[in-house]
């Protein structure tokens, strides 16, 4: 059972066409990736899921439901969260209250409940709640990022870049916390450049080139894709 469908989804700002009709399918309870290198239109397909951006043309469907035109406000309310590329915190506030604005939606009850999953997946969070986000490491601020996504209880979570810019040791603990948060039956799309990470944490994967589907198929398979091992895995492709 497919719980998110894009159908010929095309995004566009002005004349300028990021995402070619696409069309991809997420299983209820899976992890996706979307591979692709700088300016294949992996971001623009996720801000456009969660109601960031228009679309030019095409049809999101969410747990069966047309998301079409649906607002980002409106798309947290159905379960939808997005950690966006490059953290985006509020470096001024803390910890907590950076958390807390992922919260907004959710009663004092619930928020409490999310607090304590968050801490549970990232202590460090925990150790630094009253410290100001813009002073925390770069792993640090990444794991705000996400525990802020993960404060309003998704269904589905949006990742864009989880890994970018952090320590081999970080990286192992950001993908730790994924496969945990899958675990307890969210699904979840991640935008991802480290092809080997992102092939190794989900169960099927898509490649857009130049905001076209290239190609797709269970994450085993590409891994040992040539061409996919040349342009992502720093193999050689052959014949």
């Amino acid at each position: 059972m497919s719980s998110l469908e894009l159908d010929k989804v095309s995004v566009a700002y002005g004349n300028i066409q990021a995402v070619h009709e696409v069309s991809l399918s997420v299983r209820q309870g899976a992890v996706v990736c979307l591979l692709g290198a700088n300016g294949a239109g992996k971001s623009s397909l996720l801000n456009a899921i969660i109601g960031l951006i228009p679309l030019r043309g095409g049809k999101i469907s969410w747990q069966g439901r047309d998301m079409t035109g649906t607002r980002a406000f409106e798309a947290v309310r159905q379960g939808l969260s997005l950690s966006p590329e490059g953290r985006r915190l509020f470096p001024g506030l803390t910890v907590m209250e950076n958390l807390a604005m992922g919260a907004y939606r959710q009663t004092r009850g619930d928020t409490a409940v999310s607090l304590e999953r968050v801490f549970g997946l990232f202590p460090r969070l925990k150790e630094r709640a009253r410290q100001r986000a813009g002073s925390l490491s770069g792993g640090e601020q990444q794991m705000c990022a996400i525990g802020r996504a993960m404060m309003s209880n998704p269904s589905l979570l949006l990742l864009d870049e989880p890994s970018l810019g952090l320590a081999p040791k970080v990286i192992g603990d950001v993908a730790r916390a994924i496969t945990e948060i899958n675990a307890t039956g969210v699904t979840i799309l991640i935008v991802e450049q480290n092809a080997k990470l992102a092939l190794r944490l989900s169960e099927y994967a898509y490649v857009l080139e130049t905001g076209r589907v290239a190609l797709h198929g269970p994450s085993k398979e590409l891994i040992d894709d040539p061409h996919v091992r040349a342009i992502y895995l720093g193999g050689v492709a052959t014949a």
